[in-house]
């Protein structure tokens, strides 16, 4: 078995963080586009669970709301009604954050939640574990 060598993960995840698609990544890397995958979701469960066990008693004065569109595949203005259903995984998706503006530190995002429909996360922000 093939172990990914520290200096590559960190490659990959600098180029993930700076909004590099993973088709860009494996042409800059080399690494292969499952493995980046791979990593990308080891690393995203070692965040949450760092968020979970540190943000604790978080106090806000002012609290910022903001959201990340984005798109799977196609944006849904371009996919037919047909293709839509038969591969629900692509389209737009969005990313809802709040932030304490005052520090703007890692540790002051209390809330976040991603998903597809535009306007759901709006209501199920207050019920995130986050």
């Amino acid at each position: 078995m093939n172990v990914l060598k520290t200096e590559k993960k960190l490659a990959v995840i600098s180029a993930l963080t700076e909004g590099c698609s993973i088709r860009s990544i494996v042409r800059m890397t080399g690494v292969h586009k499952k493995t980046i995958m791979k990593l990308l979701m080891e690393v995203g469960t070692r965040c949450q669970q760092m968020m979970d066990e540190r943000m604790r008693g978080i106090r806000c004065e002012a609290v910022e709301c903001d959201e990340i569109r984005t798109f799977v595949g196609k944006k849904d203005g371009a996919m037919k009604a047909a293709e839509r259903k038969a591969n629900p995984e692509l389209g737009d998706q969005y990313t809802y954050i709040a932030l304490d503006p005052v520090s703007k530190s890692d540790s002051s995002l209390p809330c976040w939640q991603a998903g597809f429909d535009q306007y759901a996360p709006i209501h199920r922000g207050s019920e995130s574990p986050h």
